[in-house]
C-alpha cells in the first residue's frame, strides 16, 4: 500500500502498528521514504556490534534475578530474618521488574534509548553498591526493588533497539541472539550465585554484578549509538549532543565522523505527543487481537518454565539429596539446551522468511524492509515455532514425573535441555513476530511482554511449594503442562488469521482519520 506524507494511510498504518515502509515512525519521526531506500545505514557487521551490546545489558534483569536465589539461607541468618521475609524480597524484586518497563518503553521511544540506558545503568549499579552493604532488612527490600528498577527495563530497551536496525529478514536471527538473555538468566543465575555465595559470601553477589555492570555502562558509552528511528530515522539523522557515543565525539573532533542529514521537523514532533499518551497506549496496545493472544500465550507458558527453575532450587535439590553447588550445576544441562536453542532459531526463521518470500512473489533483501500488511509474516515465524511449542509441553510434564519418581539424574537433566531448546526457540519466534507487527514501538511491545511473565513469575513462584507439596512433583507438572495444549492451537488461529486482523485494523483507523476530516 503505497504511503505518502499528506494520505490517511500513514496516519493508519503508524496509528495501528502494523508495519510502516522504511523512514516513517509512530513517534513523529522524519516522513516515510520509497521501499526501496536501506532501512539503517549501519553495515552488518556495526548491527551486529549493537545488538550484542543490547543483549548483553538485557542479561542483567533475569540474571539478577536468580543469582540472588542460592544466598537466600545465608541472608536470612546474616540478616536475623525469616525465609518469608526474604522471599519478600523476591517478590518486590518481580513485581518492579513487570510494571516499570511499561512507563519506560514510552521514555525510550520519545527521548532515545541512549538517555534510557545511561539512567538504568547507573540505579542498577548503586543499588548493586547499597545492597552490598545492607544493614539490615529494611536497605535489602528497598534497595532490590531499586536494583530492579535499573535491570528490568534493559529488555523492553533491546527489543526496541532490534526494531531500529533490523528488517523483518533480520529479525530472526537477531532475534535469537537478545532472545538468550530471557532464558539463559534464569538457568545461569543459580549457578553463579551459588558459586560465588559458598566461597565469598552473599555479599559478593552484588559486588560481581556492580563489577559487570561497570563494564556494561563503560561499553554503552563508548560505542552503543542512539538509534531510536524517531530521533535518528536510518540513522543518518544527527543525535542531540547528550546521545552521541564517545566514539561519534572522538570522530567528529578529528573530521572523520558521519555526514549527517538534519530534519529540523523531526525535533518538534518529538515533543508534541504526550509522554502519558504513549503510557496508556501501552495499556491499549494489550487489549489488540494478535498482540493480546500473543502476550497471554506467552505468559502462560512462561508459568511453566518459572515453575522448573524454581523446583530445580528446591525439590529437585531435595529429591536427589544436592549441595548448593551441584545444584547451581543441575542448571547447566537447560543452559545447554537454551544456547543450542538460539542458534537453531534464526537460521530456521530466515529459511522459512526466504521460503514464504519466493511464495509470495517478494524478493528477498535484508536490508530493505518490506510492506508487511500483505505478507503473512505470522506464518514465517510460527510455522517454527509451533513444534518446538509442542515438544516443550511434553518435556515439563516429563521431567515432573522423572523427579517424582527418583529416576537416574541423567533423565531430569536431559529433559531440562529439551524444555530450554524448546522454550527457546518458541520465545525468539514470538519475540521477533511482536517486533515485527509493532516495529514502530517495539519499546513498548516488549514493555508487554515484560509486564506479564513478570506478574506470572511472581506468581508461580508462590504458589510453586504449596503446589507440589499437595500434588506432588509429577500431577503439579502435568497440570503446567496444560496450557501448552491450549496455547499450540491459538498459535495455529493466529498464523491463520493475523494478517486478516492487521489489515482491518488498518481500515478502522483509516476510517477514524477520514471521518475526523
Amino acid at each position: 500500500m503505497p504511503v505518502t506524507k499528506d494520505s490517511p494511510s500513514e496516519a493508519s498504518v503508524l496509528d495501528s502498528n502494523a508495519m510502516v515502509p522504511p523512514g516513517s515512525t509512530a513517534e513523529g519521526g522524519p516522513v516515510s521514504t520509497p521501499q526501496d531506500r536501506k532501512w539503517s545505514i549501519h553495515s552488518p557487521w556495526a548491527k551486529r556490534g549493537i545488538v550484542l551490546c543490547s543483549a548483553m545489558t538485557a542479561f542483567f534483569s533475569p540474571f539478577s534475578s536468580q543469582i540472588y536465589l542460592p544466598a537466600m539461607t545465608s541472608i536470612a541468618s546474616d540478616l536475623d530474618l525469616s525465609i518469608s521475609q526474604v522471599n519478600l524480597t523476591v517478590t518486590t524484586y518481580i513485581v518492579t521488574q513487570a510494571i516499570l518497563p511499561m512507563f519506560v518503553g514510552p521514555l525510550a521511544d520519545t527521548f532515545g534509548r541512549r538517555p534510557a540506558y545511561l539512567v538504568c545503568g547507573l540505579i542498577f549499579i548503586a543499588a548493586n553498591m547499597g545492597l552490598a552493604e545492607a544493614p539490615n532488612y529494611a536497605a535489602l527490600l528497598v534497595l532490590r526493588s531499586l536494583q530492579s528498577a535499573g535491570s528490568s527495563p534493559t529488555v523492553t530497551l533491546c527489543g526496541a533497539v532490534i526494531a531500529d536496525v533490523a528488517t523483518s529478514a533480520e529479525r530472526g536471527t537477531y532475534a535469537s541472539i537478545t532472545g538468550i538473555p530471557t532464558v539463559l538468566g534464569p538457568a545461569l543465575g543459580p549457578v553463579v550465585g551459588g558459586l560465588v555465595s559458598q566461597n565469598l559470601g552473599w555479599r559478593w553477589i552484588f559486588w560481581v554484578l556492580t563489577i559487570l555492570a561497570g563494564v556494561s555502562l563503560l561499553i554503552i558509552l563508548l560505542f552503543l549509538p542512539e538509534t531510536c528511528r524517531a530521533l535518528v530515522d536510518d540513522g543518518s539523522v544527527a543525535p542531540q549532543k547528550l546521545s552521541r557515543t564517545a566514539w561519534q565525539w572522538a570522530a567528529e573532533r578529528r573530521g572523520t565522523g558521519n555526514s549527517y542529514t538534519e530534519h529540523p521537523q523531526q525535533r518538534e514532533e518529538r515533543t508534541k505527543k504526550p509522554v502519558m499518551a504513549s503510557i496508556l497506549g501501552n495499556f491499549a496496545m494489550l487489549w489488540e487481537k494478535e498482540t493480546g493472544l500473543l502476550l497471554g500465550s506467552g505468559c502462560l507458558l512462561f508459568a511453566a518454565y518459572t515453575g522448573l527453575t524454581t523446583a530445580l532450587a528446591t525439590n529437585f535439590a531435595q529429591a536427589y539429596d544436592l549441595s548448593p553447588t551441584d545444584t547451581g550445576l543441575m542448571y547447566l544441562p537447560m543452559v545447554a539446551g537454551t544456547l543450542l536453542g538460539a542458534v537453531l532459531a534464526g537460521p530456521m526463521m530466515t529459511w522459512n522468511y526466504k521460503r514464504q518470500c519466493a511464495r509470495q512473489g517478494v524478493p528477498y533483501d535484508r536490508s530493505r524492509q518490506i510492506d508487511l500488511l500483505g505478507f503473512p509474516i505470522e506464518r514465517v515465524r510460527l510455522e517454527i515455532g509451533i513444534p518446538f511449542l509442542a515438544t516443550s509441553g511434553v518435556a515439563i510434564m516429563a521431567w515432573g514425573w522423572a523427579v517424582q519418581s527418583r529416576v537416574h539424574l541423567a533423565a531430569p537433566c536431559s529433559i531440562s535441555a529439551v524444555v530450554g531448546l524448546g522454550m527457546t526457540v518458541f520465545n525468539n519466534t514470538i519475540w521477533a513476530l511482536l517486533m515485527d507487527i509493532h516495529t514502530a514501538r517495539a519499546g513498548t511491545a516488549t514493555a508487554g511482554a515484560n509486564l506479564g511473565r513478570g506478574l506470572v513469575s511472581a506468581a508461580t513462584a508462590a504458589f510453586i511449594a504449596p503446589a507440589i507439596d499437595g500434588l506432588g512433583m509429577g500431577w503439579t507438572f502435568t497440570v503446567l503442562a496444560i496450557p501448552y495444549a491450549v496455547v499450540v492451537p491459538v498459535m495455529w488461529y493466529v498464523m491463520a488469521n493475523g494478517m486478516r486482523w492487521r489489515a482491518q485494523q488498518v481500515q478502522v483507523v483509516e476510517g477514524h482519520a477520514l471521518s475526523a476530516k
